[in-house]
């Protein structure tokens, strides 16, 4: 599993897709000689740390994010604002559910899952976003959205 430490500022988004696309499926349909190829096959082998740096001294990586917070439907925040949303990544790795949040000290492991059983399963919903909107229900938010990677067969 490849996890991804966030040091760049208001860029949970990105490293929510990152982490969804090096540890799915979806990995396999990134193009071979892309930034992105390149970026994933030299973060595989490198501790948290250094594989933080090796996002935020991307200028590929850069110049893709920028390109899509400006072709958003609202402007970017400034990089001094506090952050108030924030998205998170669950993955199935090794029979389990996995929470990869780059704000964290790790991945954390959410659940045990069956051969059958994928993030979308009941099991995974209720141990892994369902967690969220719990919280969120107690505390009277409302403010959540979900985003499914998936690959068309």
């Amino acid at each position: 599993m490849v996890w991804f430490k966030q040091i760049i500022g208001h860029a949970c988004g990105l490293i929510a897709l990152l982490h969804a696309i090096a540890n799915g499926a979806g990995k396999e349909s990134v193009t071979a000689d892309s930034p992105l190829a390149k970026l994933l096959t030299d973060a595989q082998n490198l501790k948290a740390d250094a594989r933080a740096q090796l996002l935020y001294d991307s200028a590929d990586l850069e110049t893709a994010h920028m390109a899509a917070a400006a072709g958003g439907s609202t402007a970017p925040p400034d990089p001094s604002e506090p952050n108030g949303h924030h998205f998170i990544c669950f993955v199935k790795s090794a029979g389990r559910l996995w929470d990869l949040e780059g704000g964290w000290s790790g991945p954390v492991p959410r659940c045990e899952l069956a051969d059958d059983e994928d993030v979308l399963s009941e099991k995974a919903i209720k141990d892994g976003p369902g967690r969220y909107l719990d919280v969120g229900r107690d505390m009277e938010i409302s403010e959540f959205s979900c985003v499914a990677v998936c690959l068309e067969d």
